[in-house]
């Protein structure tokens, strides 16, 4: 699928709106991870260097759900971007649809950065209204944020069907790194999927079946599947729908030849003292046939953390045969170091075997970031949920409105 990249258009003395996403971690008042930040700039100067009049950035951070949330403001956004575009970047801290024309026009600087497009109650309703008030900012719209082109929000889709629109660089570069990734998949082709959410994975999954040899998964995943099949599992994490997860994905395997392999051991935890209380050994293959009947993986208090050395040495023997691979979740807790490192070892495995790699997530990205891991990967998606769910449909509500 092609799009309309802002490389094909005329901005000279226009007035370019631009939406990316600056959705960055914010700790102790101060920004924790700014790479979406830098990742933007790029964008921004090109646009100035074809002779841009102004470049109006529209973003937001966190989910306020279309009230004001001090804390998730974007003056520290405007000063960060400030000390790295190149540009003084004018901050207007009054409501999106406050915002006229004619402040635009007011601003000596070049580079204008709106408020929290999220305090607007009409953003995540894909709001015309809103997007009506959007478009007489500026000239044409830039998307430049495919982190946020699943989103049918009135900055992401209802904007780029009034204004002329195009793709910006970083969207561009994202979209083409996981098409690459795609197109050049080398077999055998395996999938690795740790986090909590196995209902997230499955669209993933049946997207890749054709071209997957099989999948690996993580602590959390094999955790609904003990649950779902009547193991006691203590306090450990499942998400709400993991059942129907569960019966989705094997009713899929049915009807496919795909490799599938679940840890062989578990690691128990006390969840207040955060320590090791034993190790499961466990065949979950086993257990779907019906040949081990459920017990108490983990009594109250306690939970799965991680995977154990066993599924670890499995886990590389794959790997060290794989042609390409594609990673998205952790497989373990890894927010705690002493249930980070079979997660660590797994990724170094990876990047030290010969296999084309791709990781992707959120979470997954900040893990290899933490173990400077990160340039070592042939592909980082930094998109998160986007970047599954293009995979997962071939294209993204953002995208199909910048369509060639």
């Amino acid at each position: 699928m092609q799009i309309k990249s802002v490389a094909e258009a005329d901005v000279k003395d226009k007035v370019v709106l631009v939406r990316t996403d600056y959705n960055v971690p914010i700790e102790f008042g101060k920004i924790a991870d700014n790479t979406r930040i830098l990742d933007s700039i790029e964008n921004s100067k090109y646009i100035l260097e074809k002779g841009a009049k102004k470049v109006v950035i529209v973003s937001h951070i966190g989910r306020p759900g279309g009230v004001v949330v001090e804390d998730l403001k974007m003056k520290i956004v405007a000063e960060e971007l400030d000390r790295y575009l190149g540009e003084d970047v004018e901050y207007i801290s009054k409501p999106v649809t406050e915002v006229t024309k004619k402040d635009i026009t007011a601003c000596h600087r070049k580079v204008i950065l709106l408020e929290n497009i999220r305090f607007e109650f009409g953003e995540e309703k894909g709001e015309e209204k809103l997007a009506i008030k959007l478009s007489k900012l500026a000239d044409m719209f830039v998307l430049d944020g495919f982190s946020v082109a699943h989103r049918e929000h009135a900055s992401v889709t209802k904007v780029a069907q009034i204004l002329p629109s195009y793709g910006g660089i970083g969207l561009i570069k994202e979209k083409q790194k996981i098409d690459d990734f795609l197109g050049n998949i080398r077999k055998p082709f395996w999938g690795f999927f740790g986090g909590v959410k196995l209902s997230d994975k499955i669209p993933v999954i049946k997207a890749l079946s054709t071209k997957l040899d099989g999948v690996v998964f993580g602590s959390s995943v094999a955790v609904a599947f003990l649950k779902r099949y009547g193991f006691e599992i203590g306090d450990s994490v499942v998400s709400e729908d993991s059942n129907q997860a569960v019966d989705s994905f094997l009713e899929f395997l049915d009807k496919l030849k795909i490799n599938v392999v679940y840890p062989e051991d578990l690691i128990v935890a006390d969840i207040n003292k955060q320590e090791i209380k034993s190790v499961i050994n466990i065949d979950i293959n086993q257990v779907l046939s019906g040949k081990i009947k459920p017990f108490s993986i983990c009594e109250s208090s306690e939970a799965v953390y991680d995977v154990g050395e066993k599924s670890l040495e499995k886990y590389r023997s794959i790997i060290a045969k794989t042609g390409s691979i594609f990673w998205n979740g952790p497989f373990g807790y890894v927010e705690l170091d002493n249930f980070a490192k079979m997660t660590e070892l797994m990724a170094k495995s990876m990047v030290e075997s010969k296999a084309i790699t791709m990781v992707g997530g959120g979470d997954t990205v900040s893990f290899v970031k933490k173990y400077e891991l990160e340039d070592k990967f042939k592909y980082v998606s930094t998109s998160g949920g986007a970047m599954m769910e293009y995979i997962a449909f071939g294209s993204l509500p953002g995208l199909d409105v910048l369509k060639i």
